[in-house]
C-alpha cells in the first residue's frame, strides 16, 4: 500500500473482529494497534508512516462492506469532501480496509467514516489529536450511529462532545434504531409466542429448569457467540421469548413476568465465564439498590460456537448494568464472588463440536444467565 508492505494478524485463539482487534496490524515491520476490547460496529485507525496518511481498519458486521471516508468536524456526522475509498476485503468473516490518503495524516483533525454491511449501515465520527512521525494519530473525540438502514447515514445528529446514537436512548432523526435498544425491537405484546418459530430459524445449544419452569436457548443458524443467542432466543415452557438481537452490547437482559416470581436472562458478549450481580436500581441511573438473592440463581454458560456443547458444570455468577455504549467505548466493570445453588441444565442433543462459523464475534465461551427473584 503506496509503497508499504503490510500484514494483518488475528490474536490466537479467537476470531472475526475481536481476533483482529486483539491481534494487529504490521507496516514495514513495524506492529500498529487496531483498538483492542470490545469491537465496535466500526474500527478505524490513521497513521503517520509518510507523506500520505495511512488509514485502516474494522468493519464487525459479518460480510463484505462497502467503506466511504470523507472529511469532516469532531462531534458532529457532517460529510466533508469525499476521501478516497480504502481496499476492502473479508478477513475471518468481517471486513478489513486499508488505503492511503491524499494528504498528510496531519492535515486531517477529523474524518467521517461510513460503511454498509449486508443488510445494515452504520455511521462513525472521529476527532484527531498532534500527529507524530511514524505513530498512529491519538483519537481524542469519537461517536457512532449503528443499525442504519443500509445506505442511509443521517447528517447533523449528535453534537460536541460526541456519544451520538451510540450512547444514547433516542433515534436519530427519521431513523428507527436507536443503539442503546434492540433492534428489531420485540413487541412485549407478543412475545411468548409459539416455540416452532424460534426453531424454524435457530438450533438448541443449552437447556435446563429454573423455578419449575423448562427453558431451552437456541441460537440463530450461521451465526455464532453474542450474535448467534441475541438473533436466536429464549424457550421457556414451549413459548418462545426474544433476546435483544442486533449489534450486541457488552451485556443483554430480559425480564419476563411468567409466573409468581420474575424471570431474568441475558448474555454476557465478553469470551469466558462472567460473574453477574441483580440489584434493585433508579432508571436512567447507575445506583446499586437492594442487592437481588443469588441463591435462586440458574446459570449455564453457553459456547460461542453456535454448533457446540456447552460444558458440563454448573457456574455461579451474578449480573450487572449495562446500556448500548458509544463508540470505542471500552465498559468497565466491578464485581464480587456470590454462592449459587447447583444449575439444572444440560447440553443439547443436537449440539455438535464444531470450528466456528465466519464471522464469529471471538475465542473460547460467552456466559448467558438465567434466574427468577
Amino acid at each position: 500500500m503506496a509503497g508499504h508492505s503490510w500484514s494483518l494478524w488475528s490474536a490466537r485463539a479467537q476470531s472475526g473482529a475481536n481476533g483482529l482487534e486483539e491481534g494487529g496490524l504490521v507496516i514495514g515491520g513495524r506492529a500498529y494497534g487496531l483498538c483492542p476490547g470490545f469491537p465496535n460496529p466500526a474500527e478505524l485507525e490513521l497513521a503517520d508512516i509518510g507523506p500520505a496518511g495511512l488509514v485502516y481498519g474494522v468493519i464487525g458486521y459479518p460480510g463484505l462492506a462497502k467503506v466511504d471516508l470523507y472529511q469532516s468536524t469532531a462531534g458532529t456526522f457532517d460529510r466533508g469532501l469525499g476521501l478516497p475509498s480504502p481496499s476492502v476485503t473479508v478477513v475471518r468473516g468481517v471486513s478489513f480496509f486499508i488505503g492511503t490518503l491524499p494528504k498528510s495524516a496531519c492535515d486531517y483533525s477529523s474524518l467521517e467514516l461510513n460503511s454498509t454491511s449486508p443488510g445494515v449501515s452504520a455511521e462513525h465520527n472521529l476527532g484527531f489529536g498532534h500527529c507524530t512521525a511514524g505513530q498512529l494519530v491519538p483519537i481524542t473525540a469519537s461517536q457512532g450511529i449503528w443499525q442504519l438502514p443500509p445506505g442511509q447515514f443521517p447528517p447533523g445528529f449528535g453534537g460536541p462532545g460526541g456519544g451520538g446514537a451510540g450512547g444514547g436512548r433516542s433515534s436519530p432523526p427519521g431513523f428507527r434504531a436507536p443503539d442503546s435498544d434492540c433492534y428489531p425491537q420485540t413487541n412485549a405484546a407478543t412475545s411468548g409466542g409459539p416455540a416452532a418459530t424460534l426453531a424454524a430459524k435457530a438450533t438448541e445449544v443449552a437447556h435446563g429448569t429454573v423455578a419449575g419452569h423448562a427453558w431451552s436457548l437456541w441460537s440463530a443458524r450461521g451465526q455464532s457467540g453474542a450474535n448467534g443467542l441475541e438473533d436466536g432466543g429464549l424457550v421457556v415452557d414451549g413459548r418462545a421469548y426474544g433476546l435483544c438481537p442486533g449489534f450486541p452490547n457488552p451485556a443483554e437482559l430480559e425480564l419476563a413476568d411468567i409466573g409468581p416470581a420474575g424471570l431474568v436472562y441475558g448474555v454476557i458478549g465478553y469470551p469466558g465465564l462472567a460473574q453477574v450481580h441483580l440489584y434493585t436500581s433508579t432508571t436512567g441511573t447507575f445506583d446499586t439498590g437492594q442487592a437481588l438473592p443469588p441463591r435462586r440463581s440458574r446459570w449455564c454458560t453457553a459456547c460461542r460456537s453456535s454448533s457446540a456443547r456447552c460444558p458440563s458444570r454448573p457456574a455461579t455468577t451474578a449480573p450487572s448494568n449495562s446500556t448500548r455504549r458509544p463508540s470505542r467505548a471500552r465498559p468497565s466493570t466491578t464485581s464480587a464472588s456470590a454462592a449459587a445453588s447447583p444449575a439444572s441444565w444440560s447440553r443439547s442433543p443436537r449440539a455438535r463440536a464444531a470450528g466456528r462459523p465466519a464471522g464469529s464475534g471471538g475465542p473460547g465461551h460467552i456466559s448467558i444467565w438465567i434466574r427468577t427473584d
